[in-house]
């Protein structure tokens, strides 16, 4: 989706959770976007797994945050009843990139 619509505005930023101050796992990750040609924004969250579940409101991995460009966002949950319903955060993404 990055691809197909950066040029319309659309901004990714990916958070992953994982050990920080693993070696390996740091290594594994960089590699994983290098094939995933992850070309964006790409962070390593160093925080206590009780701080981001508490601040960020998930406790399962994946989760999605969409921002409008006025800044309000929706959250989508690996954990809500049916998983993360990729195609309604496709569809808000592609509604929000219209709406200038």
């Amino acid at each position: 989706m990055h691809k197909k619509h950066a040029n319309d505005g659309l901004v990714v930023v990916t958070v992953t959770l994982d050990e920080a101050g693993d070696k390996e796992s740091r290594e594994g990750i960089r590699a994983f976007l290098r094939k995933t040609q992850a070309n964006f924004i790409n962070l390593l969250l160093d925080e206590p797994q009780e701080e981001w579940e508490k601040k960020l409101r998930f406790t399962l991995p994946p989760c999605y945050f969409v921002f409008n460009r006025a800044g309000k966002w929706t959250q989508f949950r690996s954990e809500d009843e049916n998983g993360v319903d990729y195609k309604a955060m496709d569809a808000l993404i592609l509604a929000e990139l219209r709406n200038k």
